[in-house]
């Protein structure tokens, strides 16, 4: 069975930069972070960024939380793009998270 999420893992100039994309949900979440885990074994600066998602929910966000700690607990860069339709991004700032997001 294929994903309907998309990750990609590219690293450039001593960073790793995360591209997330699809349906950020619960459904892929297991798969995301060991995948994200996997590019993030050794402490290295951190690029995070989210392109018009197809969806997204609270499991990705505490994702996200969780790599911009983990960055911080090593003493590394983090940074994060987000880019969410208007009903995403409503969603999102109706939970509260738009800081979390950076919306």
């Amino acid at each position: 069975m294929s994903s309907v999420y998309s990750l990609e893992i590219t690293q450039s100039d001593g960073k790793k930069e995360l591209k997330f994309g699809g349906d950020l949900v619960i459904n892929h979440i297991d798969k995301m972070a060991a995948e994200v885990r996997d590019a993030l074994a050794e402490p290295t600066d951190v690029a995070v960024s989210v392109a018009d998602p197809s969806n997204i929910d609270m499991t990705f966000v505490q994702l996200v939380i969780a790599i911009r700690h983990q960055a911080k607990e090593r003493g590394k860069k983090f940074e994060l793009a987000t880019s969410l339709k208007d009903d995403l991004k409503e969603l999102v700032v109706k939970a509260g998270l738009d800081k979390e997001l950076n919306i």
